[in-house]
């Protein structure tokens, strides 16, 4: 709380658990913040940004991305939707590891995840999708590929995607049942049976649909020789970023690899509790397909060392590929929510329930049919601080900042100049302090119109329905 006029004025720095936001204040209903703050504190915690595109998510990340403070042991993994983080980290001078369909830095191997076979049937889980159709057709197709992961595992030294694409496109149904049914490999005999030759064409269905979604996700450098895994990234980052690179040509189709590989992620760096790993998520409610771990991320990370930061365009969006039961717990666990221009309704409704409400008192008063003196009454109304359509009408930078057990702030978030030479500001822990940073705020960006807002005037804000 502001317990000295002195606090008042003071400048608001990054510290070990907290980012430093610059603002221009509008309003708000936070104790550790005023009309001369000239920063707000986000906790390091779990942190959702949420607008429509050309809100100013990606200028307000900025803020975020300069601000990651990590020693070459922690990872730090980057799911990009739209290229926004790697364009911020590249002017950082960042050393990333990119991983895509096209032109990855280092070719992804399957079978560099596994540690021994026991881990290919949670790989066979996570990668090879599901339908909506006949679940006999996506189970067997999922058993099938497992087993034909464990029979390259056994039988090439140094296996790659590149063999169990191969496999797959020279391999005919029968000699793949051969294959599966060969002495050494009886475990695999179930697997085999529903590409049984004499099954007629149930097997033909069976070996046809599974060769066609292998095709699809081990599509471009996916099906190439490597020897990346991300088990071994979160054991050992050295110092890189990984940027999971979202290929949307292929969005349709390679949608449950990428996952995947978020959630293969989020499982390492949930073992390492001593040690802290960042996860940053662009837009995950257009990956059409869920994060396994996202919820346990969120809810559980964060007492663990791992910090999530992410960004939605739409809350309707999200309830869409989650459920809207499954959405709203997954909104209930981001400790810090920064709400941008939205335009659905159900981000609206969750920008006002963030937000709250307050109580004011209103005196009504009734004139007497007959006389001088009439009745009086006075009542507490719950009121919303923010209209449903204020949030749609948000200029670009425009935000309100809500803190767990910290109140709201109204303001503008300016843009961030960072020129590509400079070097990351370090954070020492004795003087607890950031040392080196020649960062750059402009502040001139703010709108000439921004001046003569009348909210401005009016910190504590009074806004009905």
């Amino acid at each position: 709380m502001l317990t000295d006029i002195g606090d008042l004025f003071r400048t608001v720095e990054p510290t070990a658990d907290n980012f430093a936001i610059p603002i221009e204040y509008r309003g708000g209903r936070a104790d550790d913040v005023s009309i001369f703050s000239n920063a707000v504190q986000i906790p390091r915690r779990s942190l959702l940004a949420i607008g429509t595109s050309g809100a100013g998510k990606s200028e307000f990340l900025k803020h975020i991305v300069e601000q990651l403070r990590t020693n070459p042991t922690e990872p730090t993994v980057v799911f990009d939707m739209k290229e926004d983080y790697q364009d911020m980290l590249e002017a950082r001078g960042a050393d990333i590891i990119r991983i895509s369909a096209d032109a990855s830095d280092y070719k992804w191997n399957l079978f560099a995840e596994l540690e021994d076979e026991s881990d290919v049937d949670e790989i066979a889980r996570g990668i090879f999708p599901g339908d909506d159709g006949d679940q006999f057709f996506t189970n067997a197709g999922r058993q099938l590929f497992a087993a034909t992961v464990k029979y390259i595992f056994r039988e090439v030294e140094n296996p790659t995607n590149a063999d169990l694409k191969r496999y797959w496109e020279r391999t005919d149904a029968e000699t793949m049942y051969e294959d599966l049914s060969s002495d050494g490999h009886e475990d695999l005999t179930a697997a085999a049976s529903a590409i049984d030759p004499n099954a007629g064409r149930q097997a033909s269905g069976v070996y046809s649909t599974a060769q066609q979604q292998v095709s699809d996700l081990l599509v471009g450098d996916f099906g190439r020789d490597g020897a990346f895994s991300i088990r071994e990234y979160m054991a050992n980052p050295q110092g890189r970023i990984l940027v999971l690179d979202y290929p949307n040509r292929q969005a349709s189709t390679i949608a449950p690899l990428f996952a995947f590989l978020i959630d293969e992620a989020i499982k390492h760096g949930m073992d390492v509790p001593d040690r802290s790993a960042y996860f940053l998520l662009d837009e995950i409610e257009h990956l059409d397909v869920t994060i396994d771990r996202l919820s346990e991320l969120i809810n559980v990370g964060r007492g663990r060392g791992c910090q999530a930061i992410i960004t939605l365009q739409s809350v309707a969006q999200l309830y869409d590929t989650y459920s809207k039961e499954r959405g709203r717990a997954l909104l209930s666990g981001m400790t810090t929510a920064v709400i941008l221009r939205v335009a659905d309704s159900d981000s609206v409704e969750f920008a006002r329930s963030r937000i709250g409400t307050h109580f004011e008192e209103f005196t009504h008063r009734e004139r007497p049919d007959v006389g001088f003196f009439g009745s009086e009454e006075t009542k507490l109304e719950e009121q919303h601080d923010f209209a449903k359509g204020e949030f749609t009408q948000f200029e670009p930078g425009e935000a309100v900042i809500c803190r767990q057990s910290k109140g709201w702030v109204h303001a503008y978030v300016p843009m961030l100049e960072v020129e590509s030479s400079d070097v990351a500001p370090e954070f020492d822990s004795r003087n607890d302090a950031w040392t080196g940073d020649d960062r750059v705020m402009e502040d001139e960006q703010i709108d000439d119109n921004l001046q003569d807002d009348p909210r401005r005037s009016n910190p504590t804000l009074n806004r009905g329905e």
